[in-house]
């Protein structure tokens, strides 16, 4: 396109001064005998009023003269190469030249295997590895079937390596016999999984619990005796606590009831 100029930043003020008050001009202005005339800068036009001017969009004529793209600037143009070419600015009719992407990398260019330039791009394939395809990024080769059908036959995670199928399991988990389902670790098999008292084992994890009468403390972990005493445990008279568990307990002349609670007259 054409290169861009230093121009005056007030053409009116210009005007100005070369036709004095008389004249309103937005860019030049020079004086003839019939007086001011108003004229603009190169890339720009003067409207129907005689005054102001407007941009040329040389785009809009044979693209500029540039061999892609041409994008109009206020006063002038920029030409320039589409994605995939390369060249010398574009402002001449064949400058752009396709970019062949697929010399890079022994002939690979970015693909796995094949690559096939053409105009302004490349294709890849897979033909050299029998049993792939190419997989959803378009560049690498994935094996046929294998995870795509059926998730390889694994029950959580498939990945496919050089036309060969491998399940993996997350955390918590461990591949079984088959070598495709993934099946859960007992945590607590292994040393109580370090809880005080009870493990609870869950699918891909497991934690610790208290056992009746105990509690989690509340600045720690561990297991805490739980007082029934304090918690309303429903003795009539006394109420004893004990490791785990609490019991009732009768004044002499009285014994304990069926319920275990209640005192009564022996």
């Amino acid at each position: 396109g054409k290169q861009p100029r230093c121009v005056p930043s007030s053409g009116g003020e210009e005007g100005k001064e070369i036709c004095g008050e008389v004249g309103s001009c937005e860019q030049l202005c020079h004086v003839e005998e019939s007086g001011p005339v108003c004229s603009c800068y190169e890339g720009f036009i003067l409207t129907d009023d005689g005054e102001t001017c407007e941009d040329i969009d040389e785009c809009d004529d044979d693209n500029g003269g540039c061999a892609q793209i041409c994008e109009n600037r206020p006063g002038t143009f920029l030409c320039s190469c589409a994605a995939g070419y390369s060249g010398f600015g574009g402002s001449v009719k064949g400058d752009c030249l396709d970019i062949n992407e697929c010399l890079l990398n022994n002939g690979h260019g970015p693909c796995q295997d094949t690559c096939t330039n053409h105009d302004g791009g490349y294709a890849c394939s897979c033909d050299n590895l029998p049993g792939t395809h190419t997989g959803q990024d378009n560049h690498t080769c994935e094996a046929v079937g294998g995870c795509a059908v059926n998730n390889g036959g694994c029950s959580h995670e498939c990945i496919n390596s050089y036309n060969q199928v491998f399940c993996m399991c997350p955390a918590g988990f461990v591949l079984g016999s088959d070598w495709r389902t993934c099946e859960d670790v007992d945590e607590c098999q292994s040393d109580n999984n370090g809880c005080p008292h009870l493990c609870v084992n869950t699918p891909g994890s497991a934690h610790c619990a208290c056992m009746p009468g105990y509690g989690s403390g509340q600045d720690s972990a561990e297991c805490e005796d739980i007082d029934e005493c304090e918690q309303s445990f429903g003795c009539s008279h006394a109420c004893v606590n004990t490791a785990g568990s609490a019991y009732c307990q009768c004044p002499q002349g009285l014994e304990i009831g069926r319920d275990d609670k209640t005192c009564e007259d022996i």
